[in-house]
């Protein structure tokens, strides 16, 4: 600003700018600045912020000692603006700038920075600075630009942590009501959390599973479908021994409860106990689940790789007799009779497992195998030929390499 006076009465004024001076030549200013930083700030750009917020705050102190050298009191100019040019034609250093300290609310950058003024550079670059207002003017704006990005960045960050607070105090109270909730929680609602996590195959979380079924257990310690699911989360997880123990558990509370042994014999089949698997079965049926078809095919399928055969055709006979549309209950007697030398009856079983499931390969696959056991080798071809177009083309290729099923 050079409130009315004219260019002529500047020039003048600057004349006198390096008249000697009484101070010394050089002086050091330092400044330290903490800051604290929440929200979505990383580290580094936290510490990118306080640096540029210390070094315009140092310069601003500086700009103090500026404003009494003679180059500046004869450059008639507004305290705001000695500072921005204190700014423009200084360096700061920054010292240091380290984390003080790391809490769950955010951030803490420590920075230390000095400035040092030496009077006859710094006349020099002001007096240069004055004599062309249009780089002075760019200048200054590029230090004001700065200052209000501090000022828009300490705004932002006030306004974050009231809403943080905000937040906090919300997050308190639906922990409250939640808490409220949990504690009203009873053994069974534990237990049904945890079967909302069932897909119908397998847990989607086995882990939250154990943790809610284990708080059932805590409530109730007879709760035996509890246990059970433990037994069926920990099989998932495949801890085979602890899997064992909370079956067993289960079925030590309810003796007489038909699931518990079906789905421990599950288990004993899939870890390779037939023996066992197969008692399990047994009691299954014996203890009520006399028209559950699962309980008859699971343990005609440990009749099958027992190799005994023709008790596991009267399993999946039953089976099917119970529900008539399962393709897979079709299918294995199918295997059951061809192992048992019933030719005809496993076409018969493979035909009907197709009629359910135009897509059943293995049907396909051991349809034409039961066909080639009869000598009719082009009912086979077809059958090869249906499973290749299924994906599986490994018994079609075998053929073709010992010159058969070469015609389309």
């Amino acid at each position: 600003m050079t409130h009315g006076k004219s260019a002529a009465a500047i020039l003048i004024a600057l004349s006198f700018a390096f008249a000697p001076q009484t101070r010394a030549e050089a002086e050091t200013f330092e400044h330290l600045v903490t800051q604290y930083f929440a929200g979505s700030q990383s580290p580094d750009d936290a510490k990118r912020a306080a640096v540029k917020k210390a070094r315009l705050e140092v310069l601003d102190i500086a700009g103090g000692y500026v404003q009494s050298l003679s180059v500046v009191k004869n450059g008639y100019m507004e305290h705001d603006e000695i500072v921005e040019i204190a700014g423009a034609v200084l360096e700061a250093e920054v010292v240091y700038a380290r984390p003080c300290k790391t809490t769950a609310d955010g951030y803490c950058v420590e920075v230390f920075t000095k400035v040092t003024v030496d009077d006859s550079e710094v006349s020099q670059k002001i007096e240069e600075l004055l004599k062309d207002r249009v780089q002075t003017q760019k200048k200054i704006g590029m230090q004001r630009r700065d200052k209000e990005l501090v000022a828009k960045l300490d705004r932002l960050q006030k306004e974050y942590e009231k809403l943080e607070r905000y937040c906090k105090e919300m997050e308190g109270q639906l922990d409250s009501k939640f808490r409220k909730v949990v504690e009203q929680m009873n053994a069974t609602d534990w237990n049904a959390k945890a079967f909302a996590l069932w897909n119908g195959k397998a847990y989607e979380d086995p882990d939250s599973a154990l943790q809610y079924l284990k708080k059932a257990i805590e409530l109730d310690s007879c709760y035996a479908e509890a246990f059970i699911n433990m037994g069926i989360a920990w099989f998932q997880k495949g801890d085979y021994e602890m899997a064992e123990t909370f079956y067993s558990k289960a079925v030590g509370l309810k003796p007489d409860n038909p699931d518990l042994y079906l789905n421990r014999g599950v288990f004993y089949k899939s870890n390779g106990n037939l023996k066992e698997a197969l008692k399990d079965y047994n009691r299954a049926i014996e203890y009520g689940y006399k028209e559950i078809p699962e309980a008859f095919y699971n343990r005609g399928l440990v009749h099958y790789e027992m190799r005994l055969f023709a008790k596991a055709i009267q399993d999946f006979d039953e089976a099917i007799l119970l529900d008539p549309n399962n393709p897979s209950a079709h299918f294995n007697r199918g295997l059951s009779c061809h192992q048992d030398g019933k030719t005809d009856q496993a076409i018969q079983s493979y035909c009907k497992t197709i009629d359910l499931d135009p897509t059943h390969v293995r049907a396909y696959k051991s349809r034409g195998k039961a066909y080639l056991r009869l000598g009719m080798e082009r009912l086979a071809c077809d059958d090869f030929r249906r499973a290749s177009s299924l994906g599986v083309s490994h018994v079609l290729e075998k053929m073709k390499r010992q010159g058969k099923c070469l015609e389309q």
